[in-house]
């Protein structure tokens, strides 16, 4: 808190828009902390087939904010088999990030969206959901959620995947550049 060099350090760093920053507690397991931050970098992208463009918006949006987004099914090679894929996707994501689960209209039909949720879960990983839509979510669509609470946007314009971007931030600890408290310095 008192070195003048951490100061300088994040002030220069505070003066990159686009740059992410972790504050770290030196009298907590540091290594814990760093793993911990480490893990949150990679998305697993979870949405039902009729919201694939939906899902490469937010990917695109993801990866140009420096996160590994993955959609399973851009994943595939020649000869793998997409349950394979879908599943090393999902324990990497549980490892080293979390599921962002899209839900829609479409999402209470679907029984892989379904499938990925007790799959992450069972790697002992984090589920981020978000309901783009108008209106409130239905029985169905609280259903498929389960216990989590989603973010709720009508649409994926620009303010939106700002305020996305955000929420998952705040949820994983993240402060970018320009949100930094100096005041930690006193």
């Amino acid at each position: 808190r008192r070195s003048a060099w951490v100061r300088t350090e994040c002030e220069y760093i505070c003066g990159f828009s686009d740059k992410k920053l972790f504050t770290l507690k030196a009298d907590d397991d540091v290594e814990k902390q760093v793993d911990s931050i480490a893990r949150m970098l990679q998305v697993y992208i979870s949405f039902t087939v009729s919201d694939l463009q939906l899902a490469k918006t937010v990917k695109q949006y993801l990866t140009a904010h420096d996160y590994r987004a993955v959609i399973a099914v851009e994943e595939l090679s020649c000869g793998v088999d997409f349950a394979t894929t879908m599943q090393r996707s999902l324990k990497a994501a549980a490892e080293s990030g979390f599921m962002l689960l899209l839900v829609t209209e479409a999402a209470p039909q679907s029984a892989l969206m379904h499938r990925e949720i007790a799959m992450i879960k069972r790697y002992g990983g984090e589920v981020i959901p978000v309901y783009v839509g108008d209106g409130a979510l239905n029985k169905k669509q609280l259903k498929a959620l389960g216990e989590h609470s989603p973010l709720h946007v009508d649409s994926l314009d620009e303010a939106a995947m700002a305020m996305l971007l955000s929420e998952i931030e705040r949820r994983i600890g993240c402060h970018r550049s320009n949100d930094f408290d100096m005041s930690v310095f006193g």
